[in-house]
C-alpha cells in the first residue's frame, strides 16, 4: 500500500524544521507571532510587510531581528506555538478532538487559519510543518478512536478537511463551537461503524481505474504547456491572456507567490508591464481569472458526464471519474489549484472553496433537497474540503497522475451522507468488480 505521509524535513535548524514541543514564547515573541497570525488570517502571507508586522505588535525592528531571522522565520515558529497549544488543549480534554478543535477555532480563528491552510507556496519547511501538525493531530484522533467506533475515513484526511472547514467559517465569523462540533459530528456519523468493519482507514490506489483520454478544453491545454514561442508571439488579446496566465502559473511554482513579480510575470509571457496592467489589475486577479478557467473547462466537463448516466450514484462516479481525469492530465493546474493558488491571501482562497461548494450541489443527491437546507449545506462544504485535502494529500505524495486511482474513495465519501455506510460501499464494490470484469475479459 502506497504511504501518502509527506516526508518530514531532515533540516538541522530548528527554526526550519517541523514543529517541536516544548518551545514557550512570551513577551515580544509571543506579541509578534499573535500579530503575525492576525495579520496573516486576514490578508494572507503574500500580503503581510515587515512594517505591518512590527506596528501591529508594536516592536522594534532591530527586536524582530532578535527573535526571528525573517517573516517566514516568523511564520513557521507561529505555527509551532498554536500547534502547541492547540494539542495541550487536547491532551486536557482526551476524546473530545471535535469539539476541542471548534472552541479553538471559535476563539482563535486566525491561529486555525494558519494552520488549516499553507500559506507559502513552493517552500518545503513550510510544506512539511503544515503537514507534521496534520499528522501529529491524526494521531491523537486515532488514539480518541481505539475503544469506540469511529468515522471510516483516514484520520489524516478527516483532520485536514475538519480544519479547513473551521477556518472558513472563522472567515465567516461563524464561530459557535457548540454549532461547528454539531455540525461536525453530525456529517461524521454518516460515516462511523464499528473498528472491525473499516475499509477506508488508509488511502489505497486503486490501479484498475485508469485516467480518462478525452478531448481537453483549448484554454487549459494552453495553461499546461511550459512555454508556447508561438503563443506569445501572437499579438491577439485572448493569447496575451492566457501567455500571461501561464506565465503566473509557472513563475508562482518555481518562486512562489509572494517573492513572485508582475515585472517576472511579464517577462516570462513575452509582454511589458503596461500590457499586464490591461489585462489584469494585480496577482490576485490574474490567480483568479486562472480559477475561473480551470474551474469553469472542469465544471462543464463534469456536468455532461453527470448528464449522460441516469440513476443518481452512477452520476457521481461518471462526473468524478472525469474530474480525476482532468487534473491527472493536468498536473501544472492541479498543484495550482490545490496547492499553490491557496498561498494569494484568504480572500481568494474562500472564493475558491465557495465556487467548488457551490457546484458541487448541484451533484449532491437531488432527493435530498426539499429537507434540511443547513444540513445540505454543511455536507456540499465538508464534501467541498475533502476533495481538496485528497488532492493535495496526493500531489504531496507526488502521485498526480494517479488522481483517477482515488475515484473509488471518493464516490464512497460522496454517496454515503445520503445512501447511507452500506449502500454506499456495496455501490463501488459494484463499480470494482465491473471494472475487473472488463479487463479479464
Amino acid at each position: 500500500m502506497p504511504d501518502l505521509t509527506p516526508p518530514v524535513s531532515d533540516s538541522k535548524d530548528p527554526s526550519r524544521g517541523p514543529y517541536r514541543q516544548g518551545e514557550c514564547l512570551s513577551g515580544a515573541p509571543l506579541r509578534t507571532i499573535e500579530a503575525i497570525a492576525m495579520l496573516t488570517g486576514t490578508r494572507g502571507f503574500a500580503d503581510v510587510t515587515l512594517a505591518d508586522l512590527i506596528a501591529e505588535a508594536d516592536i522594534a525592528r532591530a527586536t524582530f531581528y532578535k527573535h526571528f531571522r525573517d517573516m517566514k522565520d516568523c511564520l513557521l515558529k507561529a505555527q509551532r506555538h498554536y500547534a502547541q497549544v492547540l494539542l495541550e488543549e487536547l491532551e486536557e480534554r482526551p476524546g473530545n478532538l471535535w469539539s476541542t478543535l471548534a472552541t479553538f477555532a471559535s476563539r482563535n480563528p486566525h491561529a486555525l487559519a494558519i494552520l488549516a491552510e499553507v500559506q507559502v507556496a513552493g517552500e518545503e519547511a513550510s510544506l512539511d510543518q503544515h503537514d507534521e501538525i496534520r499528522d501529529r493531530l491524526a494521531a491523537v484522533l486515532r488514539e480518541d478512536a481505539k475503544a469506540r467506533p469511529r468515522p471510516d475515513l483516514p484520520p489524516g484526511l478527516l483532520v485536514g478537511t475538519v480544519m479547513r472547514v473551521l477556518a472558513r467559517q472563522g472567515r465567516q465569523h461563524v464561530t459557535n463551537p457548540a454549532v461547528l462540533s454539531k455540525h461536525i459530528e453530525q456529517w461524521l456519523a454518516c460515516y462511523t461503524v464499528e473498528q472491525a468493519s473499516t475499509r477506508w482507514q488508509e488511502l489505497r490506489f486503486h490501479d484498475s481505474i485508469t485516467t480518462l483520454e478525452m478531448d481537453w478544453p483549448s484554454d487549459s491545454t494552453a495553461l499546461e504547456a511550459p512555454d508556447d514561442k508561438r503563443l506569445r508571439s501572437r499579438r491577439t488579446f485572448q493569447a496575451r491572456k492566457l501567455a500571461i496566465l501561464r506565465a503566473v502559473i509557472h513563475t508562482v511554482e518555481q518562486r512562489g507567490y509572494e517573492h513572485t513579480t508582475v515585472r517576472e510575470i511579464a517577462a516570462a509571457a513575452g509582454v511589458s508591464r503596461e500590457v499586464f496592467y490591461i489585462h489584469y489589475t494585480d496577482k490576485v486577479a490574474a490567480f483568479r481569472a486562472i480559477h475561473e478557467i480551470v474551474f469553469g473547462d472542469v465544471m462543464a466537463l463534469c456536468m455532461r458526464a453527470f448528464a449522460q448516466a441516469a440513476e443518481w450514484p452512477e452520476q457521481v462516479w461518471r462526473s468524478g471519474h472525469v474530474f480525476a481525469s482532468y487534473f491527472a492530465s493536468h498536473p501544472t493546474l492541479a498543484r495550482f489549484t490545490f496547492v499553490d493558488s491557496l498561498t494569494s491571501g484568504p480572500a481568494s482562497a474562500k472564493h475558491q472553496l465557495d465556487s467548488y461548494m457551490t457546484a458541487f450541489m448541484a451533484f449532491l443527491d437531488p432527493s435530498d433537497r426539499s429537507g434540511a437546507q443547513p444540513a445540505m449545506y454543511w455536507t456540499a462544504q465538508l464534501i467541498a474540503a475533502v476533495i481538496f485535502e485528497l488532492g493535495y494529500q496526493v500531489l504531496r505524495a507526488d502521485r498526480s497522475s494517479q488522481f483517477a486511482a482515488q475515484l473509488p474513495f471518493a464516490t464512497y465519501f460522496t454517496l454515503a451522507p445520503f445512501l447511507g455506510y452500506e449502500a454506499a460501499n456495496r455501490f463501488v464494490e459494484r463499480k470494482l468488480h465491473e471494472l475487473e470484469s472488463q479487463a479479464s475479459s
